[in-house]
């Protein structure tokens, strides 16, 4: 777990992995799903984070980056796995 996200560090961020994935024979694609949790003001958010490369292919330029979600839009759109990662920790929140 990463004490804080990335970004402006004047905000005290949680940060909690949900769901990581690997694929490919060389684990070429890997994606990181964080719940983010700004302790000042309550709000949570989903980090979704990638990296995904071509090991066959030096000269191309990986596919990397980050996106971020509400929770309601990320329960609504995010991919299964993830998801559930999700809610099972939110439960458990309750």
């Amino acid at each position: 777990d990463h004490a804080a996200a990335k970004g402006n560090t004047d905000m005290a961020i949680k940060r909690q992995k949900l769901f990581e994935k690997a694929k490919g024979s060389l684990m070429e694609k890997e994606d990181w799903w964080f719940l983010d949790h700004d302790e000042e003001t309550g709000e949570q958010w989903v980090t979704h984070e990638w990296s995904h490369h071509n090991p066959y292919n030096s000269s191309e330029k990986p596919d990397s980056g980050e996106k971020r979600y509400s929770i309601d839009e990320f329960l609504k759109a995010g991919q299964a796995q993830p998801k559930e990662a999700l809610r099972e920790l939110l439960d458990g929140q309750n």
